[in-house]
């Protein structure tokens, strides 16, 4: 949305194609973004030359920063039921540990192992009661 604004007031041709085509290629992770934002600086620098095209790069990189640092951790993290700061324990542990393939899976695993340790804690100790359903 906002690399569509951007676009649209340094009247790039194309702006909304180049847009959408930004926006899907965010879902790739870690190199999506910038080989479409290449396209998109690319084409903003042949049309109107050198300043828009470094607009688009500033743009690009607040846009990225934003989205990564402060609204993924969130939104991921209500999704996933992990706090925020785990998100970001886990996808910097699993980049690190792994690479690109470690980033990926990082916090699907994180979920998954603390949605495998709330079913454990969820259980009755050994002698207790089971409690009726409902109650």
């Amino acid at each position: 949305m906002v690399i569509a604004i951007a676009l649209t007031i340094l009247g790039v041709p194309l702006a909304f194609p180049l847009a959408v085509l930004v926006g899907l290629g965010s879902f790739v992770p870690l190199v999506g973004a910038f080989v479409t934002g290449v396209l998109a600086v690319g084409v903003a620098g042949l049309s109107k030359g050198l300043v828009a095209a470094i607009v688009v790069v500033v743009v690009l990189l607040a846009d990225s920063q934003v989205e990564a640092h402060a609204l993924q951790p969130f939104v991921v993290g209500r999704y996933a039921r992990i706090h925020p700061l785990a998100v970001v324990l886990a996808l910097t542990a699993g980049g690190i540990l792994f690479g690109i393939f470690g980033a990926i899976i990082a916090v699907p695993v994180v979920a998954c192992t603390n949605s495998a340790a709330q079913a454990l804690l969820d259980q009755p100790l050994e002698g207790e009661p089971i409690p009726p359903p409902g109650g």
